[in-house]
């Protein structure tokens, strides 16, 4: 019995339900407000007699929209969007286009969306009363997606069904167009990209003053249906309503031209303003650029060099001073390869043997150098005293350097140490290095600047700003830039800076001065090895060594500081490579963890559904 009353009560609420929407929709509707008792029965109809099933993420029983167009034709709009969920759902999205193209030229309008407020609130049952409407300020995340302002309204964590009004209130710049002749408003009102059918939709538009002409267009995107009415009442508002229900991707366009000088168009001083306001974050990189260049040309420029004579044996200086240090005045910054040749001075004055075998290298300690190291160590720079320490902690004697797991890591500490020594070190300006620092300061607070601003435009979707974040990072290159190149060296820093460049161009050209040492063995040995550490830091140990090459084969050479299952001479230039591959792979694991739109009435004629500015669709989630 109970089944027969269901089927009974179905059939007779389905031919309600087409007898209503024959009555509805076969004459136009004005477009005020229904009663809620109203919205709900069509939203029970619509559940209980077979369109809820058909659209089970949703429906949108009405869509309302209110225009207001001030003085120079900025649009305000109010969008009251009754939507019925059969199923659980979170709530809706809504997608706004802030731009447009001309059909006519092809040019994209931009028409920035700036939305003040969305809420929602649920409808009540038919027993209900108005009172007990429950509404507010809605959670909805505003994002920028190409040229559209997103709306998710809704909760993540909250699910609703049954009959909801959601409320947009948002302003449109530049709705009006401004055409020879007249002016027009050409706005799609609801969109006709949504995800979920629209039953009914209508839209008021004021003022009505000055209207020449209107119209309205239904349908698919470049659809010219007019299954619309247009009435004007008074001198306050224009109305379109749809007459049939719009399917998915279909929607609601109005047109209407109003007579010229109804609104005020931009000045030429404002549409420069307009053109021009936009791209003034621009100029702050050309700013920045130019204050930097001018900077460094006065500051951290340092002195050409226009003559450069050869220096054959390092200089005292050079030999009292950290080769790290040495390094920085050519490169700027401390690297493995100065560590590498530190290690290499250390040997040749006897503080520890380095032994090549089978392509690895091994640094080692006798008993005898570990007495030395101590009175040693007192007098030489943190990044040598560190670099010294890791080689003797825990250590006993004869024991490979390469078998204690922290000694790379140390190592790699020590050589940062030695990067801060060379900022602070005698032969730079006092000038150049706070210079220095401010800039990093600079280009730290420029890149956390683009960040922070690259968050807020996703939250508050002005595309227009969009380049300011571009800028600021911009800024913060040249900042990074300039920093590193700002450190200048001083007269001091300078001198030493021509000796080692003199030095670089005598090991380039030995040949001469080698032949000098031919007939003393000692000398010559001595001497290769005193510039060996040199040709390390300005890249020409393999050069150097090859040039030695047939005498040191000639002579056997086999150094105290050094051990190898090769000769020396072959196993030299191979101990450099491995040294300085070990310690950069040792710093480079510091850190790292475990495994289209035209005008309605031009020339041409027309106009279609979808067309003007506004749209944009929608659906649920």
């Amino acid at each position: 019995m109970a089944k027969t009353y269901r089927k009974l009560f179905l059939f007779v609420g389905t031919v309600t339900l087409l007898a209503v929407s024959s009555i509805y929709f076969s004459k136009p509707v004005l477009a005020v407000p229904l009663p809620i008792a109203t919205q709900q029965s069509v939203l029970a109809e619509a559940s209980a007699y077979g369109l809820a099933a058909l659209y089970p993420d949703g429906l949108v029983t009405n869509f309302a929209s209110s225009v207001t167009l001030d003085k120079k034709g900025t649009a305000s709009i109010v969008e009251k969007i009754t939507v019925y969920f059969p199923q659980q759902r979170h709530g809706i999205y809504r997608w706004i286009p802030n731009e447009v193209i001309i059909k006519d030229t092809g040019k994209k309008l931009k028409q920035p969306i700036s939305v003040s407020s969305v809420s929602y609130k649920k409808l009540p049952s038919t027993a209900d009363s108005v009172g007990s409407l429950s509404g507010g300020p809605a959670y909805t995340s505003s994002t920028s997606s190409g040229n559209y302002t997103v709306l998710k309204i809704g909760e993540a964590d909250t699910l609703i069904s049954g009959a909801y009004e959601y409320t947009i209130a948002y302003t449109m710049k530049r709705a009006v167009r401004f055409q020879k002749g007249y002016q027009e408003l050409y706005l799609n009102i609801t969109g006709d990209q949504w995800e979920i059918p629209i039953l009914k939709a209508s839209a008021v538009v004021s003022p009505a003053t000055g209207i020449a002409d209107s119209k309205c267009f239904t349908g698919a995107s470049g659809a010219t249906a007019s299954n619309c009415t247009i009435n004007t009442s008074g001198n306050y508002f224009s109305l379109a309503t749809a007459t049939a229900p719009t399917v998915l991707a279909e929607g609601l366009t109005v047109a209407i031209k109003y007579a010229d000088n109804t609104f005020a168009p931009p000045s030429a001083l404002e549409r420069f303003i307009e053109q021009i306001l936009p791209l003034l974050p621009l100029l702050l990189p050309v700013f920045v650029f130019l204050y930097g260049y001018s900077t460094w040309k006065k500051y951290g420029r340092d002195t050409p060099l226009y003559a450069v004579p050869p220096v054959f044996v390092p200089t005292n200086q050079m030999e009292q001073e950290n080769l790290t240090i040495l390094n920085g005045l050519l490169v700027m910054k401390g690297t493995p390869v100065a560590t590498t040749a530190e290690l290499i001075r250390l040997a040749e004055k006897g503080y520890l043997t380095i032994s090549y075998e089978n392509g690895k290298v091994s640094l080692r300690l006798s008993p005898e150098q570990q007495k030395k190291l101590p009175e040693f160590l007192a007098t030489q720079p943190k990044s040598l005293q560190t670099l010294i320490s890791t080689l003797t902690q825990d250590f006993q004697p004869d024991t490979a350097i390469s078998s204690l797991k922290s000694v790379y890591t140390d190592i790699a500490n020590a050589n940062k140490q030695a990067v801060a020594e060379f900022k602070n070190c005698t032969y730079i300006t006092d000038k150049s290095e706070n210079i220095q620092s401010a800039f990093i300061a600079f280009s730290v607070i420029s890149f956390i600047g683009a960040f922070l601003l690259f968050a807020f435009l996703s939250e508050s979707s002005i595309n227009n700003w969009a380049i300011l974040p571009i800028s600021l990072l911009i800024c913060g290159v040249f900042f990074t830039v300039f920093a590193i190149g700002m450190l200048k060296r001083n007269k001091e820093g300078d001198q030493l800076y021509l000796d080692l460049h003199g030095l670089k161009k005598y090991i380039k050209t030995a040949e001469v001065k080698r032949l000098e040492f031919f007939n003393n063995p000692k000398k010559m040995i001595a001497h290769f090895e005193q510039i060996l550490p040199y040709a390390v830091i300005l890249k020409l140990d393999k050069q150097w060594t090859k040039e030695f090459g047939p005498i040191l084969e000639q002579l056997e050479y086999a150094p105290t500081w050094m051990t190898s299952n090769v000769p020396i001479y072959q196993a030299l230039p191979h101990t450099y490579a491995a040294m300085s591959n070990q310690i950069s792979t040792s710093m480079a694991k510091i850190g790292t963890p475990p495994s289209s739109s035209g005008s309605s009435f031009g020339g041409g004629g027309g106009g279609f559904s979808g067309g003007g500015s506004g749209g944009g669709g929608g659906g649920s989630w």
